[in-house]
């Protein structure tokens, strides 16, 4: 397998990154030095955040979830969650390994967060496995965008009781406005939602680079598409170039578009873009554990963070908050 992979292949497809076989074995992981968990877990629920702007934020991450994991109960204005939990899905986990919200249902796979009462990103990747740019109007029109919602506040009960989900937290996805996935150069995706948010959304996007390498951050996005979670005590590794960090932040599957929020400039910086691999094979008993790193190996780039900035520079659309 890569070095680095892809968070998530895709959400508007049926399958998802999310949903297949993140794993390598023990040499290999020494080989390539990577992980999901750097030091200890460091995910939360939204109930645990006591920081009233983290809990503010996390308001306008979505979570994409397909439209046959929901179940819409018209009567009561409200979807059920038709899936199972993280411990119920077949990951062939090893039996004494410790499994971090194994009781909690995992429909999600990308995420993303609101621009502006009507615009969300995401990743690319999780529209099109394809490479295209925003000029390839014929390939972008032929991506489905009708299979998948956009779920926000899609957040664990602390009681931990099953997750209702108000009509009015769920929204399709109207057109895709801009789309460019290129190589080791850009990977995301704006998109115009059906309908706005139901208050004004005023995010404090980092237009201009102020964010330096040690700077700490926190992430919000639906690893593993678990409910929301906060990853907090992560830091800027590396600067990889003009377009994106490195960092150490604690990321899985499905969170591809997660908002990253630098605490030291106040601002978001960007959207976690990439990341290493979920899971290493215990060969001696062919089961899988979670990829932990108790240590940053050397010249680790770790998860890969897409600076909004860049997005902003390289972006030709013209109703973007500026």
């Amino acid at each position: 397998m890569k070095f680095i992979v892809p968070i998530l292949s895709t959400i508007f497809l049926l399958s998802s990154c999310g949903k297949q076989n993140d794993v390598s074995t023990a040499n290999e992981l020494i080989l390539k030095q990577s992980s999901a968990i750097y030091g200890k877990d460091d995910r939360k629920d939204v109930f645990q955040i006591k920081d009233p702007t983290i809990l503010n934020l996390a308001k306008y991450v979505g979570v994409s979830i397909s439209k046959k994991n929901l179940r819409h109960k018209k009567n009561k204005k409200v979807y059920h969650v038709n899936y199972v939990t993280l411990e119920e899905e077949d990951r062939n986990f090893c039996k004494d390994e410790f499994i971090n919200f194994k009781k909690q249902v995992n429909p999600g796979s990308c995420t993303g967060f609101l621009l502006s009462e009507k615009i969300y990103i995401t990743m690319a990747h999780c529209l099109t496995s394809d490479y295209m740019s925003s000029n390839e109007t014929e390939k972008i029109r032929k991506i489905d965008i009708t299979k998948r919602k956009i779920v926000f506040n899609y957040f664990q009960h602390s009681d931990g009781s099953k997750i209702i989900i108000p009509e009015k937290n769920v929204y399709s996805v109207k057109k895709i406005l801009e789309l460019n996935h290129r190589l080791g150069f850009s990977d995301y995706a704006i998109l115009e939602l059906d309908r706005p948010f139901p208050e004004k959304v005023d995010m404090p996007l980092e237009r201009v680079v102020k964010s330096k390498i040690g700077d700490r951050l926190v992430m919000i996005g639906a690893p593993l598409g678990l409910p929301i979670k906060v990853t907090d005590n992560g830091t800027i590794i590396s600067e990889i170039d003009d377009g994106r960090y490195g960092s150490d932040l604690d990321a899985f599957s499905g969170n591809s578009g997660s908002l990253v929020y630098n605490l030291d400039t106040q601002e978001i910086i960007g959207l976690l873009e990439r990341g290493n691999l979920d899971y290493v094979e215990d060969t001696e008993k062919k089961c899988r554990r979670v990829n932990v790193q108790k240590e940053l190996p050397p010249f680790s780039r770790g998860e890969i963070i897409e600076k909004i900035s860049k997005v902003f520079e390289t972006s030709k659309l013209e109703n973007l908050p500026r």
